[in-house]
């Protein structure tokens, strides 16, 4: 058993740290190939990336970028994601990641998810994986049907660890208790308030704060041969 095991509570970011890939992009193309997401979206989600990989992202970002999404039935977008997982999540998936998270919960840790990706994208992965607890950014729904608007706090960068840290907190529990998994430097705040900070296939920005602190890394790969999990 490793120092980070001894933890508790585990926290696991999915792209690149569960997964090999982006999760939002692959369902944005799909959404465009069977015309359920407008093709119109494409003009903004390139700027946005690039706002996100410069910038810290605010909520009114998100606003202006999803906005094309409004008018999209729950049920096809849930659909659609159920169907991506098994025919191409579950073949992206980190074997190393996947058992991890299993050999976690047999002893008896909470595993929670985090990311900056949509829940009707991650709740089908989540219950693969026998995870109870998403903390994700989410895209407002009335009867049923998306509003185009953003529902609270996205989990982006220090929004992540706002939503992170008031689940816990409404608990009573401190985040020293707990690890967090990740691969990208846009997380430090919520890696730098955790007890235990996980490097997984690290940015290089990331590995580089990595080496420095002395935290753990960690560098799955997936079966490229589509054995599922």
């Amino acid at each position: 058993m490793t120092d980070t095991d001894v933890s508790r509570y585990h926290i696991f970011d999915v792209d690149k740290t569960i997964l090999q890939g982006s999760t939002v992009k692959t369902v944005l193309l799909e959404g465009f190939r069977r015309r359920i997401i407008p093709w119109s979206i494409a003009v903004y989600v390139p700027v946005f990336f690039i706002l996100f990989s410069l910038y810290e992202i605010r909520h009114e970002h998100f606003d202006r970028v999803f906005q094309p999404l409004r008018g999209i039935s729950q049920g096809a977008l849930r659909r659609m994601a159920e169907e991506i997982l098994e025919r191409d999540f579950r073949r992206r998936l980190f074997p190393e990641m996947v058992d991890k998270i299993r050999t976690l919960q047999a002893a008896g840790a909470e595993v929670i998810i985090a990311s900056s990706s949509f829940r009707f994208i991650l709740d089908p992965l989540a219950a693969l994986l026998g995870v109870e607890r998403v903390i994700c950014s989410e895209i407002e729904m009335v009867d049923g049907i998306t509003t185009g608007r953003i529902k609270g706090i996205p989990a982006f960068q220090r929004g992540k660890e706002r939503r992170v840290r008031e689940y816990f907190e409404g608990r009573g529990i401190g985040l020293e208790e707990c690890t967090f998994y990740t691969d990208s430097h846009r997380d430090m705040s919520l890696l730098r308030s955790v007890g235990r900070p996980v490097a997984v296939n690290p940015d290089r920005r990331l590995a580089g704060v990595a080496r420095r602190e002395g935290w753990p890394v960690i560098r799955p790969q997936y079966n490229r041969q589509g054995g599922k999990t």
